[in-house]
C-alpha cells in the first residue's frame, strides 16, 4: 500500500485476489503443533492458534472484566479472519477491516456471516492512509502479517498513532526482518542445519505432494520478491526501531530469527504427523537460541499510545 504509487496498489491487490482463488497449503503458522509451541514458549499460552497468545495478554492484562475495544480498525487484513475472532470473542464492539484484494474481501464477508457476527465488521476495498483522515476515532489498531508489506513502514506505524485515542492500543504480529528476505548467512545456515534433521523423504514428490522441495535453501532473489510482490518485505527492516519511537509505551516479543519459517513453511503440509514434533521441536530450539544473539525476524507488540 503506498499512498503515492496507485499502480503499486492494484498489482499488490491482483497479487491477492490470485492468490485467493487458488489454493493455499498450510504455512508455518498454520501448522498446529508450531503454532501451540510458540503460544506455549512465546506467551506462556495454551492457546491452539497462532497468535491467540497475544491476545490473550492483551485481554488479561489491558481489559477490565466485561469491558471491551469499541471500535477497531485493521490494516491489510486479507479476509479478516484473524482479526474477527477479536469480534467473535466479544474483545471487540466492532472492527474495520480495509483490503486491497477484492476476492479476499468476499471470502471475509462469508466468515462473518457465518460467525454471525456481519453487523460488527465492515470490510472497506480501499487505501486506509488516504481514506481514514480522522485523528483519534479508534481505541484498537491491528496489524497482523500486514505492516511489513507497507512500502513507508514509519509513516504506517505513525499513522496508527494518529488514528488513536489516547490511551489506544496498537497490537502488531508481523515480520519484522531484512527487507525483500535477505537474510544474514547465519539465519540461513541454520536453517539449512534444522532441514538437515528431516527425513530426505519429506522433500522429494510423492503422489500427494507432487512438487519437490529443496533441502538446502538459499537466499531468495530480491528482484524475484519484489518483482511478485512490490510490496513485499519492501520495508521491514524498519518496523522495531520506528516502534520504539512511537510507542515507548510497550510491551514486545521478539519470537523468531526467520529459522522457523525458513525452514518449515514450504513442508508444512508435509509434517503434520506426529512423529516430526522432535524435528519442529529442534528447529525451533535453533530458532529461539538465534533471537536470544540478537536475530530478529518477527515480533508481536501491544503498546500503548500516551
Amino acid at each position: 500500500m503506498n499512498e503515492q504509487n496507485p499502480n503499486v496498489e492494484n498489482k499488490v491487490g491482483n497479487y491477492w485476489d490470485q492468490r485467493a482463488a487458488a489454493a493455499r497449503p498450510i504455512s508455518w503458522m498454520g501448522h498446529p503443533f508450531i503454532s501451540k509451541t510458540f503460544n506455549k514458549r512465546i506467551y506462556n499460552s495454551s492457546a491452539p492458534n497462532w497468535g491467540l497468545g497475544l491476545f490473550e495478554i492483551l485481554k488479561r492484562k489491558h481489559l477490565k472484566q466485561g469491558k471491551k475495544f469499541k471500535k477497531a480498525i485493521a490494516v491489510a487484513c486479507g479476509n479478516g479472519r484473524k482479526e474477527m475472532r477479536l469480534v467473535k470473542k466479544g474483545m471487540v464492539e466492532h472492527i474495520t477491516l480495509y483490503e486491497l484484494a477484492k476476492n479476499r474481501i468476499e471470502e471475509g464477508k462469508i466468515l462473518a456471516k457465518n460467525m454471525g457476527i456481519e453487523n460488527k465488521v465492515e470490510f472497506v476495498y480501499g487505501n486506509a492512509f488516504e481514506m481514514e483522515k480522522e485523528k483519534g476515532k479508534y481505541d484498537l489498531v491491528i496489524w497482523l502479517n500486514a505492516i511489513h508489506h507497507m512500502m513507508d513502514t514509519p509513516m504506517a506505524i505513525e499513522w496508527s498513532k494518529d488514528m488513536l485515542i489516547s490511551g489506544g492500543f496498537f497490537v502488531m504480529d508481523d515480520y519484522v526482518g531484512p527487507n525483500r528476505f535477505q537474510w544474514p548467512r547465519i539465519v540461513m545456515e541454520t536453517c539449512n542445519k534444522a532441514r538437515a534433521k528431516f527425513p530426505k523423504s519429506i522433500f522429494n514428490r510423492s503422489e500427494q505432494f507432487p512438487k519437490k522441495r529443496h533441502q538446502v535453501l538459499r537466499v531468495v532473489d530480491q528482484n524475484l520478491v519484489s518483482g511478485v510482490d512490490p510490496s513485499e518485505a519492501a520495508d521491514s527492516a524498519r518496523l522495531l526501531e520506528a516502534l520504539s519511537f512511537a510507542f515507548p509505551n510497550r510491551q514486545e516479543f521478539l519470537y523468531s530469527s526467520g529459522v522457523s519459517t525458513l525452514a518449515l513453511n514450504d513442508i508444512s503440509s508435509r509434517i503434520l504427523d506426529k512423529r516430526y514434533e522432535p524435528f519442529i521441536e529442534h528447529t525451533i530450539n535453533l530458532d529461539l537460541d538465534l533471537v536470544g544473539k540478537g536475530h530478529i525476524g518477527f515480533a508481536s507488540t501491544i503498546a500503548i499510545k500516551d
